[in-house]
C-alpha cells in the first residue's frame, strides 16, 4: 500500500487516502469519473481522511456518554464510532463521519483491504454522515437516477451491465448512498466505476476483456470497470426492488408506500450498524419521505433462468411508459 495519500472524489466527498480503490475514479478519454486531475491532488481540504495506524481490538463500552453500545461477531458501534474487524484482512475504526483508521493484518492482501474499506467500512462512514445506504445498482437516465435495490444475488450488477451495454451511465453498484434535500428531492451519490460479476454474466455480456481479476481470493466474482460513469449526484426518479420468483414471467408492479418502506428497510446496506450509531431515526425519516415522493415498483424475474436482455427490455419499456428517460449515449 502506498504510504503517500492521494485524493479522490468518492460519494460526493473529498477523500484523502493512502489506499487506492480497486477501480480508482479518474478522468480519462471518454470517461467522466470522480477523481480530480492534476496528479490526484485536490485543491480543497479533504472532508474524509483515511490513515494507517493501530486500531483497538475492542471499543470501550458506551464510548459516548448516554449512548448505546452494540456489537456483533465482527463489529462494534457506539454513537459516532464504528469498529469493523475482518479476520486475516484488517481492522477499521470509523469516527465522526470524517476519519477512518486502518490496521492491515500481517501479510494481508492489499486488494482485500481496499475491497472492505470502500464497501462495508465506507458505508458506515456514510451512515455516520446521515446518508441512507442501500444495496443497489444505479443508472443515469434523461429523467434522473433509477435505482435497482435487492438482496445479495438478486441480479443487480448483472442488470446494471446489461443496461450499460445499451448506452446508460452508471452511478453506483453495491452501496448506493442517498441523501435528502429541500422540496422532498433525493439524490444518489456517485461511488466507483467498478462492477462485480459472476462468471455466467461475464460470459453472457462478453466482458472478460474488462476483468481486473477476482474480487477476493476465496470468491468467484470478477471485478470489471465500467466505461460510462457519472461523477456528480443525481436526483432519484424511480426505484425498482429486484426479486427472484419461481414463475417464468418477468413482472413489474407498483407497490404502495408501506410495502415499499419495508422492502427498502430490509435492503439497507450494513443495517445492523444503525442502532449503535444512533442512525435509525435518520433512516426512518429519509425512507418515509422517499417512498412518499418517488415511485417504487417490484421487478420480479425467474429464479432459475436469468434472461438479461429480456429483463433489460422490460425495464426500458416500463420507463418509456412514464415519458422520456434515455441518457445521451457517448
Amino acid at each position: 500500500m502506498n504510504a503517500t495519500p492521494r485524493h479522490y472524489g468518492i460519494y460526493g466527498l473529498r477523500v484523502s487516502s493512502p489506499i487506492a480503490p480497486l477501480c480508482p475514479p479518474a478522468l480519462s478519454g471518454r470517461e467522466t469519473l470522480g477523481r480530480i486531475p492534476r496528479g490526484g491532488v485536490l485543491a480543497e481540504t479533504p472532508q474524509v481522511t483515511i490513515r494507517m495506524g493501530t486500531v483497538p481490538v475492542r471499543l470501550h463500552r458506551c464510548a459516548d456518554k448516554g449512548g448505546s453500545w452494540e456489537r456483533g461477531d465482527s463489529w462494534e458501534t457506539a454513537p459516532g464510532v464504528c469498529l469493523i474487524r475482518v479476520n486475516g484482512v484488517a481492522r477499521y475504526l470509523v469516527s465522526g463521519g470524517r476519519d477512518i483508521l486502518v490496521e492491515p493484518a500481517p501479510a494481508a492482501d492489499e486488494r482485500e483491504v481496499s475491497l472492505y474499506l470502500y464497501n462495508r467500512v465506507f458505508a458506515s462512514l456514510l451512515q455516520q454522515r446521515g446518508v441512507l445506504t442501500l444495496r443497489a445498482s444505479v443508472i443515469e437516465t434523461g429523467r434522473g437516477a433509477v435505482m435497482f435495490v435487492g438482496r445479495k444475488g438478486a441480479g443487480k450488477s448483472s442488470l446494471l451491465v446489461a443496461l450499460l451495454k445499451r448506452g446508460y451511465v452508471m452511478l453506483a453498484d453495491g452501496v448506493a448512498g442517498v441523501t435528502s434535500g429541500p422540496d422532498d428531492r433525493f439524490a444518489v451519490l456517485p461511488s466507483f466505476p467498478d462492477v462485480r460479476l459472476c462468471a455466467d454474466t461475464m460470459d453472457e455480456m462478453d466482458w472478460w476483456q474488462r476483468s481486473k481479476g477476482n474480487v477476493r481470493r476465496d470468491r468467484k466474482k470478477h471485478l470489471v470497470r465500467a466505461d460510462r460513469f457519472r461523477a456528480m449526484p443525481l436526483t432519484v426518479r424511480a426505484v425498482y426492488v429486484l426479486i427472484a420468483h419461481e414463475r417464468n414471467a418477468i413482472e413489474i408492479d407498483t407497490i404502495g408506500p408501506a410495502d415499499a418502506f419495508g422492502k427498502l428497510c430490509e435492503r439497507t446496506h450494513s443495517k445492523k450498524l444503525l442502532r449503535g450509531l444512533g442512525q435509525r431515526p435518520t433512516r426512518f425519516r429519509i425512507l418515509t419521505a422517499l417512498v412518499k415522493h418517488v415511485p417504487v415498483a417490484r421487478l420480479t424475474r425467474p429464479a432459475r433462468a436469468f434472461y438479461l436482455d429480456a429483463l433489460a427490455d422490460r425495464v426500458e419499456r416500463h420507463l418509456q411508459e412514464s415519458g422520456p428517460h434515455r441518457a445521451g449515449r457517448r
